[in-house]
């Protein structure tokens, strides 16, 4: 949902390319999204894309886990030092770059 909102208004194939997931797998991880009413479909420019947003009830959601969130990164960077955690990141980003 973070990725959702990050990107506003993403086409599926930018969504999977953005989250690293194949087109398959971002489907059905949005299917339950879909039924708990958090993000909505619309139509993209022509009939074979879809565009996918948070609903009002999904930034909601999204708005009231931020604190959590935030909370839970202070913490691993408190447990484990901001250097291991850039070190982590860096290398995320590598593996993703292929």
């Amino acid at each position: 949902m973070r990725t959702i909102s990050r990107l506003e208004q993403p086409h599926i194939s930018a969504l999977a390319e953005a989250t690293g997931l194949e087109r398959s797998t971002l489907g059905r991880n949005l299917r339950p999204l879909e039924k708990a009413a958090l993000i909505e479909f619309d139509q993209g420019e022509d009939a074979r894309t879809k565009l996918v947003r948070l609903s009002r009830k999904g930034k909601r959601a999204l708005e009231g886990a931020l604190p959590m969130w935030q909370l839970a990164q202070e913490e691993l960077a408190a447990d484990f030092g901001r250097k291991k955690i850039d070190a982590l990141e860096k290398l995320l980003d590598d593996l993703i770059a292929g």
